[in-house]
């Protein structure tokens, strides 16, 4: 599970930005061990707020993943780059 804050004042666990009051474009990509995108979880304009987005894999073998949390004020496909980039590790096991 991937847990981000977006807006104000980041507390406990998780990613992402603070300070913020208006909408940012969030994307939530999945990447294979080779770079490969698998799949794009979250893809839009999202209010501040705290989201969690679950990831089965179902159509995935088990193994190491990465996934990349990008916020942006401006669409990412629009030429935003990206205010807040992360990338992390995951496992999956079936």
């Amino acid at each position: 599970m991937v847990a981000a804050r977006i807006g104000q004042g980041v507390r406990g666990q998780g990613s992402g930005i603070s300070g913020q009051t208006e909408s940012r474009h969030v994307r939530l990509s999945i990447y294979d061990i080779t770079g490969r995108l698998v799949e794009t979880l979250v893809d839009k304009d999202q209010e501040p707020g705290f989201y969690q987005v679950e990831w089965d894999g179902k159509n995935q073998g088990s193994g190491i993943y990465f996934y990349r949390l990008q916020i942006s004020q401006t669409p990412l496909d629009k030429g935003g780059k990206g205010d807040f980039i992360e990338t992390k590790k995951l496992v999956l096991l079936h």
